[in-house]
């Protein structure tokens, strides 16, 4: 889903990086590739109260991106 790139004898998804705080949030998101991590972490994680708290706030989160009209109502699993 993220691009990786090699650092520190490591791969770092680098874009990924500045979705995690506002002062970094790039001008245009995107929030389709946000959602699809969201729901690649949640299938992946083997503890389903975390996995049910991850879709709980993906839920919330996409709710309020349709409030701001930077998401359809029926453009989104």
């Amino acid at each position: 889903i993220w691009k990786l790139t090699p650092e520190k004898g490591g791969l770092r998804a680098r874009t990924m990086k500045r979705y995690l705080t506002l002062e970094t949030l790039p001008m245009r998101p995107k929030w389709r590739k946000l959602i699809d991590t969201v729901n690649f972490v949640a299938e992946k994680t083997s503890s389903s109260r975390a996995s049910n708290k991850l879709l709980r706030q993906k839920k919330h989160f996409e709710q309020n991106l349709i409030r701001l009209r930077l998401l359809h109502p029926f453009n989104h699993p």
